[in-house]
């Protein structure tokens, strides 16, 4: 019990807000898959639950995602713009969302319907257990999830189906933003495929916040005349 409630202590002050209003930074990333390897690159602009990202290389392209899941894709190239037909949180177009929504205690978790069902502590770390049961039209997921905090920071985060992993995530590389405000700088993640993975590792750099977050993008509208991709 005294663990639950150190748990729900920590919870409460990550909940604080501290004046973090817009951020801008760059990433570079890394994917290997069937012995394949691609990259990507571009810069991220999020403010207020908002994400523009900007992809560099290979092509340029805008993804838009708003805070009610709106996204839109658009190609300069072609003055081009696809819109989702399925809602897509900023969360799954950006890795770091919940570190900038004050959120890392649970990445999220609790607001996608998880349950903890477990923390303890050892040596220096936090971790808790999370459980979730999904339906779906043939049966019932069971969907477990472990988080592992190391000073009030994730460091792991694994998901379980049906008692097979299918994902684990690693946050590394920890630079301090502000006096209050943590951000990994290094990302790996291995998504686990029926015989085989995908291992993407991402890196992040020039990170400014607030007046200091470069300005051009923040406000960046697809042209009213783009045409729509069906």
């Amino acid at each position: 019990m005294k663990k639950f409630i150190l748990f729900v202590i920590i919870l409460a002050y990550h909940s604080l807000t501290f004046g973090l209003d817009n951020i801008s930074f760059s990433f570079f990333s890394k994917k290997l898959f069937r012995g394949t390897k691609t990259s990507n690159s571009g810069r991220y602009y999020y403010s207020n639950g908002n994400i523009i990202t900007r992809i560099l290389k290979p092509k340029e392209l805008f993804i838009l995602t708003n805070i009610v899941g709106e996204s839109e894709i658009y190609d300069p190239s072609t003055n081009s713009v696809t819109r989702s037909q399925k809602k897509i949180t900023a969360a799954e177009t950006n890795p770091l969302f919940y570190f900038f929504m004050r959120k890392t205690i649970d990445m999220g978790l609790k607001t996608n319907g998880f349950k903890m069902t477990d923390s303890r502590i050892e040596q220096e770390l936090l971790i808790s257990k999370w459980e979730m049961t999904q339906k779906t039209n043939n049966n019932n997921l069971h969907i477990e999830a472990e988080l592992v905090l190391k000073d009030n920071n994730p460091i792991y985060l694994s998901y379980i189906v049906n008692g097979k992993i299918i994902e684990k995530t690693y946050y590394s590389n920890y630079h301090s933003i502000s006096a209050n405000f943590r951000l990994p700088s290094v990302l790996t993640n291995i998504s686990y495929l029926e015989g085989d993975s995908i291992i993407t590792k991402t890196e992040y750099n020039d990170i400014r916040i607030n007046n200091n977050a470069d300005k051009p993008y923040f406000d960046f509208k697809i042209p009213p005349h783009a045409k729509t991709q069906k």
